[in-house]
């Protein structure tokens, strides 16, 4: 039983790192879309988005782009985004 455990816990781990570098590419991509657009259009995508998802998005982003955009994204988001 120890070894078909440390092969459950093995296959777990790989499919946890497939699903962590997913993100973390799905991620990369929206950043560099979102800081291709105008700030105002970024915006207004950002504020129909979920905080966690905007939150992701902004931590990865570079200040001036993040910046440029969290002007002109609602006062209540944007501040929360920023916590």
């Amino acid at each position: 039983m120890g070894r078909k455990w440390q092969n459950i816990v093995e296959k777990k781990t790989a499919k946890e790192r497939e699903e962590a570098a997913a993100f973390e590419a799905k991620m990369n991509r929206l950043v560099k879309m979102y800081a291709s657009m105008k700030p105002k259009s970024a915006a207004e995508i950002v504020n129909k988005m979920e905080i966690s998802v905007a939150y992701e998005i902004f931590l990865r982003m570079r200040e001036v782009s993040a910046s440029q955009i969290l002007a002109f994204v609602q006062n209540e988001k944007a501040a929360k985004i920023s916590e």
